[in-house]
This record gives C-alpha cells, sequence and structure tokens, in this order.
C-alpha cells in the first residue's frame, strides 16, 4: 500500500495548513486492504491511494 497523507489527527495537528480535501481517508485505505486480502487473483502490485475524502450525506 502506498497512501498519499492519511487524514487522521496528528496529521492535520502537524500539518494544520494544509488542504485536507486532497488526503486519504483512512477508510479508503482500510477499504483497499480487505480488497486485497479477499481476492486471490492479486500479486505484486503496487497500490496508490491518492487524496479524496468520502462524500458526507447530511
Amino acid at each position: 500500500m502506498a497512501p498519499f497523507l492519511i487524514d487522521v489527527p496528528g496529521n492535520r495537528e502537524a500539518m494544520s495548513e494544509a488542504d485536507f480535501s486532497e488526503w486519504t481517508a483512512p477508510e479508503a485505505v482500510v477499504d483497499e486492504v480487505v480488497h486485497l486480502l479477499t481476492n486471490a487473483g492479486v500479486t505484486g502490485q503496487i497500490v496508490q491511494l491518492i487524496g479524496g475524502q468520502p462524500e458526507v450525506e447530511d
């Protein structure tokens, strides 16, 4: 896994002036890991997760 900056409290605190909308949501990392672990056909690849936040419904 090669995620871009992961949007977690410690990163937000350390880089408070950054544009968080470009960071990878932790849920996106988890979803991709689960996908890779449950798909026997996936071997030897680098998965880049670059930016984006999930849409939040009101």
